[in-house]
């Protein structure tokens, strides 16, 4: 960093987007943004990748869900044990005929376990009739207590209980490593990750996350500095600030980086692209099958019109 050189590089699967060092920097996560490999195989997701610092290789892939695509921030906890990814999960098998519940997309955090590198499970961050499109940067709080995510298509950020999210987590554990121990693996996963999307837990987040709406446009990236979030509000060109340690209910400031920027009709065919709000229930928004650029996500979809 002082001489500002690279000094190595380490090949990934595909388009990392973002990284999260261990406490002690001996190991790096690596979200892949989109998945590697042909769309119509019989398992289709992104993988993170967990890079050893000191010999600058990658020592594992972790399988996420079926159907995962769009990997946008990854975070390790403080006290090193976990690392939580958002993306989205895609039900891309499934006849896209209706938007109620999350048939299309929803929109999901996957946690890892450190020390054994291996996918742990995936939780909802929807609700069941209201979506949080498109999650993108997340952090822990300097404690360790909480998880924030930031949601780039719904304009909020989601704080989540860390520590009951993990004891209610606990039981589902316990019953899929006896259920793994006693059956063929082969049904149940690929690799480390659930075959079926089907088997993603729904009721995990009721009352341990809170949804705190933002005064700004379109959060990505986050940063938490003591008890205050920070929220890089791309659209509004302005920072998000919400105090969790306030006494009273956390409310959202949003300060101006500068003069206002002109609203052109690009800028709001960008805006509009990237926004879950006129979406029905706030599922989605145009990037979450197409990406910052228009394209497609990886998938192999089951259109009505094909």
């Amino acid at each position: 960093m002082r001489a500002r050189e690279q000094t190595a590089a380490v090949a990934v699967p595909r388009e990392p987007v973002a990284a999260a060092l261990t406490p002690d920097g001996a190991l790096l996560f690596v979200a892949n943004h989109l998945p590697v490999g042909p769309a119509n195989g019989d398992y289709v997701a992104s993988v993170v990748s967990v890079i050893d610092t000191a010999t600058l290789s990658v020592v594992r892939n972790i399988e996420l869900p079926d159907g995962s695509t769009s990997l946008r921030g990854v975070a390790v906890a403080p006290d090193g044990r976990h690392a939580y990814v958002t993306h989205i999960l895609a039900r891309y098998r499934f006849p896209v005929n209706y938007l109620e519940r999350g048939w299309v997309n929803t929109n999901v955090m996957t946690i890892i376990d450190i020390a054994e590198q291996r996918y742990v499970n995936t939780v909802l961050l929807d609700d069941v009739g209201h979506g949080a499109a498109n999650p993108a940067g997340i952090a822990c709080t300097p404690d360790g207590e909480k998880i924030v995510v930031a949601h780039a298509g719904t304009h909020e950020v989601s704080v989540i209980d860390r520590r009951q999210l993990h004891a209610r987590l606990l039981p589902l554990e316990t019953a899929r490593d006896f259920v793994s121990a006693s059956a063929s693996t082969a049904s149940l996963h690929i690799g480390d990750a659930m075959y079926s999307a089907g088997d993603i837990p729904n009721d995990l987040m009721t009352g341990i996350r809170q949804r705190l709406k933002l005064a700004g446009n379109g959060p990505r990236g986050l940063a938490v500095v003591g008890t205050k979030v920070c929220v890089a509000e791309y659209f509004s060109d302005s920072v998000g600030v919400v105090d969790l340690g306030s006494d009273a209910q956390a409310r959202a400031e949003s300060i101006p980086l500068g003069e206002s920027v002109p609203m052109t009709k690009a800028r709001l065919g960008a805006m509009l692209f990237h926004d879950a709000s006129h979406a029905f229930q706030n599922w989605h928004s145009c990037s979450s099958c197409h990406g910052d650029d228009a394209r497609a996500d990886a998938l192999n979809w089951d259109l009505l019109n094909d």
